[in-house]
């Protein structure tokens, strides 16, 4: 599995997970997306497929690129008015920086599993 975390001074902003489901070795491979977004008080979770990814002519980075390109506007959107570099460390968030395991919502990796 591959993970990238977006943070912000240290914040938690987004994590995408991206699961090779293909079988075996082969040219291309499909992958299952796993999005979560801070959008302002409220958190974004998406989910979408890559199917027929040349995984041995491309790169991991073409592979990432290749899903963030899977969202669509409306996944993209914030809250209105809201702002992450002023918006203020919420007192739930702040309790669980302070833990390793805490760096996005442990209930994430649970969802959708095959």
């Amino acid at each position: 599995m591959i993970e990238v975390e977006i943070k912000l001074n240290g914040v938690p902003l987004g994590v995408i997970e991206i699961l090779k489901i293909t079988e075996g070795v082969t040219e291309e491979a499909d992958y299952r997306v796993k999005y979560w977004v801070r959008r302002g008080s409220a958190e974004g979770l998406h989910n979408r497929v890559i199917n027929a990814f040349p995984r041995k002519k491309i790169n991991v980075f073409g592979l990432v690129l290749q899903a963030l390109n899977a969202l669509n506007e409306k996944d993209l959107k914030l809250e209105r008015d809201y702002d992450p570099d002023e918006a203020p460390l919420s007192a739930d968030l702040g309790r669980g920086l302070d833990k390793p395991e805490s760096s996005f919502p442990a209930w994430f990796s649970r969802l959708h599993r095959n």
